[in-house]
């Protein structure tokens, strides 16, 4: 933030560090000790037509206001990131025309004192009535010019879509219950979740369209090759920027740093509960779940009907369980769903079934609990 980083990262206080103003892109080191130093002299700014009445316009031009209004480094002036962005030129023209006439003032004497800042009488412009960015558009503009997220993640909303239907790799085999035979290379198929970060086309012998894509979830990198024969089913959803679950066939090592598949299929984040689920599975635990818990989950199902199968598996004293199918109620599954299970039960105690492959109809699911 203008009003306390530095160049280089600095702490400030025990718990707290401020982000170096110098890992921001285009902005240079002489813009941030311009702002540094004007900020000392004038303390905090109040807004970005104050800010800019003070510092060195040659160096804090354009391209470094608008860097600082979308990364977030103008937060704390008036206004939101969009107002602040759209009114950079105006600041510039505002700042050029006080330091004018401050350097006018400074040339002339009255007949009883120079002139000081204090003659010059400010009147700050209002932002102009702009909406501010969507969440989504601030991460974007956070991550390419900072090289990461800061305020929040696109995926934080479906992470629990990413739990329950992506495959796990950070076991040996591929799943966290251990019930799936072990993943390799050319035979496993699997699901890998996240955003997109890049997609690179060309032409394959047969002059078809394939692809080249990377995604990337909230800890791993994912690349997917995406041949011709399928790609023109998948080109509306892979683009940058989009999320996305690709299923497909294994092409590295499952403990490779990056993940390499075949991609196959591909579905919208949104939509892969509602595509993707063959039948839900719950665990409850009986010693640990209250009537009225009970009651809001019975609610919770009977209000989302379709024909989803439901399974059951009740632990009676933490250690035997009996296992249950609802023979009366049927779900649709849907991200709403299942954030509301989750806090119900935790996101141990839900569990899927995923359809693989469905346009090919093949008999083999994969399950995840």
């Amino acid at each position: 933030d203008v009003n306390y980083s530095h160049a280089l990262f600095q702490p400030i206080d025990n718990n707290k560090i401020a982000f170096g103003m110098g890992a921001i892109k285009n902005v240079g080191l002489g813009a941030i000790n311009s702002i540094v130093k004007a900020r000392k002299k004038q303390d905090e700014f109040k807004n970005i037509y104050q800010m800019l009445q003070f510092v060195d316009l040659r160096l804090v031009n354009k391209k470094v206001m608008e860097s600082l209004a979308q990364c977030g480094a103008l937060d704390s002036l008036e206004g939101n990131r969009a107002q602040k962005f759209y009114a950079v030129e105006q600041a510039i023209d505002f700042g050029q025309d006080y330091q004018n006439k401050k350097r006018k003032n400074q040339g002339q004497q009255s007949l009883f004192h120079a002139g000081t800042d204090e003659d010059i009488l400010v009147s700050y412009p209002q932002l102009s009535d702009i909406s501010e960015w969507s969440p989504q558009e601030k991460l974007k503009k956070e991550k390419e010019l900072i090289g990461f997220y800061i305020t929040g993640h696109p995926l934080e909303k479906y992470k629990n879509i990413l739990k329950l239907y992506q495959t796990d790799f950070s076991q040996k085999n591929g799943s966290a219950n251990g019930r799936k035979a072990p993943l390799k290379k050319d035979q496993s198929r699997v699901h890998i979740a996240g955003i997109i970060t890049d997609v690179r086309t060309l032409l394959d012998k047969k002059q078809n369209k394939m692809a080249f894509v990377k995604i990337e979830d909230f800890n791993c990198s994912y690349e997917a090759v995406v041949f011709g024969s399928v790609y023109p089913e998948l080109e509306d959803l892979l683009q940058q920027d989009v999320t996305v679950l690709l299923s497909g066939r294994l092409n590295s090592e499952p403990d490779e740093t990056i993940i390499k598949i075949i991609g196959e299929e591909a579905y919208p984040l949104e939509e892969v509960p509602s595509i993707l689920t063959d039948c839900l599975l719950l665990q409850i635990d009986k010693s640990k779940i209250t009537a009225n818990e009970i009651n809001y989950l019975k609610n919770i199902l009977s209000t989302h009907p379709g024909q989803v199968p439901i399974y059951f598996r009740v632990l009676m004293n933490g250690k035997d369980a009996i296992n249950m199918i609802s023979k009366k109620v049927k779900i649709s599954v849907n991200l709403v769903l299942l954030d509301e299970l989750v806090k119900i039960l935790s996101i141990d105690n839900v569990g899927i079934k995923i359809k693989f492959n469905r346009k090919k109809q093949i008999k083999k699911n994969h399950y995840v609990y």
